[in-house]
């Protein structure tokens, strides 16, 4: 299994068919990973998802434009916990 942010991991372990949870903030995990069936897509469910922010689009919830996305950072170490359980019973 990989567990990995929005990176070309998720799309190298997609192409090996290797089980892979993938964190998502402020671009589409659902449209990014369409057709990679052992991909789970997991974001933290905010209202201004995706906004598509990049380095010169301020974040919509925080106003900055440097350092993290308020959407990754509220991703929780409890829902990543049970996603890879669920993913670990699935193998």
């Amino acid at each position: 299994m990989v567990l990995t942010p929005d990176t070309s991991m998720v799309h190298l372990a997609a192409s090996q068919d290797i089980s892979t949870l993938a964190l998502f903030g402020p671009i589409d995990g659902k449209i990014r990973c369409d057709g990679y069936d052992k991909t789970t897509v997991i974001t933290a469910g905010l209202d201004c998802i995706p906004c598509w922010r990049n380095c010169n689009i301020a974040c919509k919830k925080t106003g900055k434009k440097v350092g993290y996305s308020q959407c990754m950072t509220d991703i929780s170490v409890q829902t990543v916990y049970e996603a890879l359980n669920k993913m670990k019973e699935n193998l």
